[in-house]
């Protein structure tokens, strides 16, 4: 199933540390290399997001991800 999550928008995902949230900066559709590989595809990229409580930053695939209601 294809998510419809693009750049900007607010998320939210299941971490070990719990529900998360953030906005989505980037999307790859290309392996990437972080602090892991990340093995993104066209067919199922995946999301760079910033979380809302912290700096962190945290790649998943689109399909692991909620589109939420935009943050005021």
């Amino acid at each position: 199933m294809k998510k419809d999550v693009n750049v900007g928008d607010h998320v939210g995902w299941n971490s070990d540390a719990g529900h998360v949230r953030g906005t989505i900066k980037k999307r790859s559709t290309r392996p990437t290399r972080s602090r892991a590989t990340r093995s993104a595809l066209k067919e199922e990229p995946q999301s760079l997001i910033k979380s809302d409580t912290t700096d962190h930053l945290a790649m998943h695939r689109c399909s692991a991800l909620k589109k939420l209601k935009s943050k005021q």
